[in-house]
């Protein structure tokens, strides 16, 4: 008998992590939720965090300088996971 004949396989349905972001004032509101596709909830709960936006400024700056030509090893990791 071939190997995987008679063997179903079934595909677990895939998960969606929403992550929301906003800025108000000198806090982040942050609110993450995990469902099935097309699942909706209407109850989000949420962390205000205050923050320093000199400091969030400065380490954008930092990442654009640092990352403004991405390694090579980016790009074999991204064709791996588009081949899949």
């Amino acid at each position: 008998m071939p190997e995987g004949a008679g063997q179903q396989t079934y595909e677990q349905p895939s998960r969606v992590l929403q992550l929301e972001v906003a800025r108000q004032d000198s806090h982040l509101k942050i609110s993450a939720h995990e469902c099935l596709p097309g699942e909706e909830s209407t109850i989000r709960h949420y962390e205000r965090m205050a923050i320093s936006m000199d400091g969030v400024e400065t380490r954008c700056q930092e990442m654009v300088r640092n990352h403004s030509h991405p390694p090579p090893i980016f790009f074999k990791k991204l064709k791996k996971v588009r081949d899949k």
